[in-house]
This record gives C-alpha cells, structure tokens and sequence, in this order.
C-alpha cells in the first residue's frame, strides 16, 4: 500500500506570466474526370489559383498549358523537358546578393505540399491535389533553396490555440540523396479572419479563437524575395474540457473565494514532489467546464507549485475551480490521501 503525504494551499498575490504543435506517381493512371486545382505564386502575388478539370492531359505541362494557355509560358526545351522562365508576365531569372531566382515546382497529394520528385514535363498527373510554381530563390554559393514549404503545428490549450511555424529544409547525404529536417520560423505571417498575426522567436503564435473551423495563410515575404511559399491550412478548434467527477473532489475551503483576476496560487507539500506526475494533475476550470491554460510551476524546493494566472488574466466574474488530483506523488513513492478542488470567483 503507497503511503500519503499532504499539502497546504497558501494564498498568495503575484503577477503572471506564461511562456509565450513519397509517395509515387502513377505514371498509367487515368486522370479523366479529376480536378486539380493550379496555382502560380510570383514574387508578391497569386497570379493564378483555379481548379482545373482533367481531359486528357498527363503530365504537370500539359496541364499547365490547359490552365494558362501556352502563350503565358516563356521557356526553354531542355534535356529535362520544359525549362520556365517566365508565367503570366512575371519572369525568373534575377541574380545578384549571392542569389537567383526560379520558378519552384511543387505538388500536394493528400493536402500535403512537397517539391516535385520530377521536372513539369515528365511530372505525372495522377494522384495529385495541386500543381504549383511559386517564384523562389537559390543561393548561388551552395545552390540550397532560400524559399522554403511551411508546416503548421497546432496545441490546444484550454481556450488558447498555439500556432508553430516551422520550415521544410532539403539537404542532401554523401550520396546525394535528399534528407529533410524541419526548423522554426519566425518571423512568419499569419493571417484568420483579416487578422494578421507574426511568430515569435520559437515560431509560435498564441491566441484565443472561438470553437470553428478556420482557415489560416502563412506566408514571409523577404525583401527580394519570398522566404516561404504561400500556402493555407484548415485549423479546427475544439476546447478541452475537464474529464474529472467533480464529486470525486474534496472541497477545500478558502477564507476568500474572492481573488483578483492576476491571481497566482501556492501549493506547499512536506515532501519532495515527483516532477513528473504533475502532468495534467493540477488544472483549472472555468464555470463551463472547459480547462484554463495556466503556467505551473515547481519551485527549487521541490516543495512548493505555483499555478500562475491565464495570460491576460482570467475574467472578471467568472468562476473557477481549481482541481487537485491525488496522482502526485512524492519523489519517495508516497501520494496524495484525497483529490481536492478549491472553487474561486474573479473580482476587479
């Protein structure tokens, strides 16, 4: 049988913070009847986004040229095919600051956005969501790309959506095959419901949005040219909720429920607290049963746990229940005898 060891909740006033988530192509399929939306991204500008029905059409140029029309293409015929300089009046080809730009060939299968395994004439259609030149640059030095494909990560945190930015960055081994590694972005843009908001130095953006579905742009727009390519993502929002039997809590009372919106509990233990089983066993909750993203902390005592207030603070009126399992445990093996909930109302 585990021992026990208690707690004493100490009511203390501090400000908060918080710190700011290959496939192949089927070169014999038959690609009548598919729609495969077409998008050309030039330095600045969409200079064309349309879903195109497929005919007959089996490779990315035959279907570029059904798109646009082959008097918008400026190019060469090559040893690989199809060579593009120019689409839809906007050219390729600036070389200067240890640069140069071209026209990138990407495809997405399955809402996935990758760089084209094979040139536009020998791309082969079948499979494919999307065929997509986007304007990009090369360094001159290392020919490494300068515009990279972004991936956006989501972590849901009680009715806080964070946003991680990260860019997909192709090097290659001693055999020149391709390795991919991801790094953060920051910098990025993204833009939900007209609103823009910038990553931070860890990629992320933090910021409260209703229950949905949403679409969100990202882009960097570097000063000669794109430093990601433009693309949009689906961002669904759904809250966590509190799983927890709140009749399963022993009610700790307070001298005063009343706190102010900043306000930042202490919980001391008299042993040594297992950092580990502090996961998801200290939460708070608002009046709708939805769980409150709160910093908390174990101080250097490993005695005592902060649970700093919400950023910005919680909401005036509203109440809370902070809840307290009894799946601590001490670093010697003992646990909490009871699980406990303190209920609190936000005053000005």
């Amino acid at each position: 049988m585990k021992r026990i060891f208690s707690i004493l909740l100490i009511f203390a006033m501090m400000f908060s913070f918080m710190p700011l988530i290959n496939k192949g192509f089927d070169a014999y399929a038959d690609n009548s009847g598919q729609e495969i939306r077409v998008r050309i991204e030039g330095k600045t500008d969409t200079l064309f986004d349309e879903m195109i029905a497929v005919t007959d059409e089996e490779t990315g140029e035959d279907l570029l040229r059904t798109a646009i029309g082959d008097d918008q293409i400026v190019g060469d015929e090559g040893q690989w095919g199809l060579f593009i300089n120019g689409l839809l009046g906007e050219m390729a080809g600036e070389s200067r600051d240890g640069y140069m730009t071209s026209w990138g060939l990407y495809v997405a299968e399955n809402g996935v956005l990758k760089s084209s395994p094979t040139s536009i004439s020998t791309l082969q259609i079948g499979g494919i969501d999307e065929l997509l030149l986007h304007l990009k640059a090369s360094d001159l030095a290392t020919w490494s790309d300068l515009t990279f494909i972004p991936r956006l990560y989501t972590v849901q945190e009680g009715k806080i959506t964070k946003l991680i930015v990260k860019k997909v960055v192709t090097t290659y081994d001693e055999n020149w095959n391709t390795v991919e590694s991801e790094k953060i972005e920051e910098g990025a843009l993204l833009t939900i419901d007209g609103i823009e908001y910038i990553t931070d130095e860890n990629g992320e953006v933090s910021i409260e949005l209703q229950e949905g579905t949403y679409e969100v742009n990202v882009s960097k727009e570097g000063e000669n040219y794109p430093e990601l390519i433009r693309d949009t993502f689906e961002l669904i929002v759904e809250y966590d909720k509190f799983d927890g039997d709140d009749s399963d809590y022993e009610l700790w009372k307070v001298e005063n429920p009343d706190v102010a919106l900043d306000k930042t509990w202490t919980i001391k233990f008299n042993d040594d607290v297992l950092e580990s089983s502090l996961n998801d066993a200290i939460v708070v909750v608002d009046s709708e049963g939805y769980i409150v993203t709160c910093e908390i902390q174990l101080l250097e005592d490993n005695k005592t746990i902060k649970v700093y207030a919400p950023q910005g603070g919680y909401d005036v009126g509203e109440n809370y229940t902070l809840y307290i399992k009894n799946e601590i445990e001490s670093k010697d093996g003992k646990v909490l005898n009871k699980s406990w909930k303190v209920p609190f109302t936000i005053i000005e």
